[in-house]
């Protein structure tokens, strides 16, 4: 009788103690998970912060690749702009060069350039550059002729200056004349006649005055054409 009330004086006592000690575990475990839920918080909102700043590092990195791929094609736009100036320039003072400083044995007038444009069916617009090389101070006065040589119908066929005339342009003579001492530029138009194949053009500068002379230049018709 002793043992069995001793037994169940423990079991009346152990009721409470196993309360109080599943209950201060089940509190452990909830302060465990909420120091976890927040330690987990904590990285979540570290975790979206370092997400902002790399969406924002990112947005810079594509606005300064933007503003490089801008750049780089300003400088390239640049740089051939330079280089078509350059080009320019060197050409200009080649030019100048051939007035001032000839090759050896070319002085006096000259054809500096004869370039041909194709601007329709047989119409053509050409541009001649006329110098006078070498040290002299003489105005160079006349006229330039021009006769282009070719085929029609398979046949050879010789057209003068009257027979490549533009219709309404009778100034196209007029337009051919010269008078500089330096240098000076000549255009004007063209008109070939339908099926005729232009192979050569024969340029004859025709000088007056004291200096009276002529001089007969051949060019290569598929190497004036541009």
């Amino acid at each position: 009788a002793l043992l069995w009330s001793l037994v169940a004086v423990l079991w009346v006592v152990s009721i409470p103690m196993t309360y109080w000690y599943g209950r201060a575990d089940i509190e452990q475990q909830a302060a465990d998970l909420t120091a976890q839920n927040e330690m987990l918080r904590r990285q979540l909102t570290a975790a979206a912060d370092a997400d902002r700043k790399q969406e924002a590092r990112m947005a810079i990195l594509r606005g300064t690749a933007q503003i490089d791929r801008e750049a780089k094609t300003g400088v390239l736009e640049q740089l051939k702009a330079e280089r078509e100036q350059n080009a320019k320039l060197r050409e200009r003072v080649s030019f100048y060069e051939s007035i001032v400083s000839p090759d050896e044995g070319k002085s006096g007038l000259d054809v500096y350039s004869f370039e041909i444009v194709r601007v329709a069916d047989g119409l053509r617009h050409f541009k001649i550059v006329l110098i006078q090389a070498g040290k002299n101070s003489n105005v160079m006065e006349g006229r330039v002729d021009l006769v282009v040589e070719g085929t029609l119908d398979g046949r050879g066929k010789r057209l003068e200056l009257t027979d490549v005339q533009v219709p309404g342009d009778e100034e196209l003579a007029e337009k051919l004349s010269y008078k500089f001492e330096y240098f000076q530029e000549l255009s004007g138009g063209l008109r070939l006649p339908r099926g005729f194949v232009p192979r050569e053009v024969v340029v004859k500068l025709i000088n007056k005055g004291r200096r009276a002379n002529t001089l007969t230049k051949k060019f290569d018709w598929s190497k004036l054409e541009v």
